[in-house]
């Protein structure tokens, strides 16, 4: 499986169909995460993370990936997701709305798994604009 395919597939397993134990192929037990100034570690983050998001926004679906670059075990992309905002999330109240966010990425790999991803997304913001209209 290609770099690019590995991303997709962990898209696909824990966005999409909400299948959590996959982080326990997808990502190394020491699994870091960076967003914005915050860090997280593990793969109980990946699971509670994907929990939460898909109880907030239901259907999700991956509108788009579309791979930037690819450096030796870095991979930068961006990926474009849908769903219902159904409950609160994050402090945002359910709006019931539809709505659409894009992530960049950049996912470093390491014996095929999924080791280090810095991230940056305006899933929050598109939450907060539905919640004003």
């Amino acid at each position: 499986m290609t770099g690019f395919n590995l991303l997709q597939t962990a898209l696909d397993e824990l966005y999409v169909k909400g299948n959590t134990e996959a982080a326990g192929k997808l990502f190394p037990e020491n699994y870091i995460a960076h967003a914005g100034s915050k860090t997280y570690n593990g793969r109980k983050f990946i699971r509670q993370y994907i929990t939460g998001l898909r109880k907030s926004v239901s259907g999700i679906k991956v509108l788009k990936t579309e791979m930037l670059s690819e450096n030796g075990n870095l991979i930068t992309w961006k990926r474009t997701l849908s769903g219902i905002h159904r409950a609160v999330f994050r402090g945002i109240p359910a709006s019931g709305k539809k709505i659409r966010w894009e992530e960049m990425l950049v996912s470093r790999l390491e014996d095929s798994l999924i080791a280090e991803e810095w991230l940056s997304s305006d899933l929050a913001f598109q939450l907060m604009l539905k919640n004003r209209h």
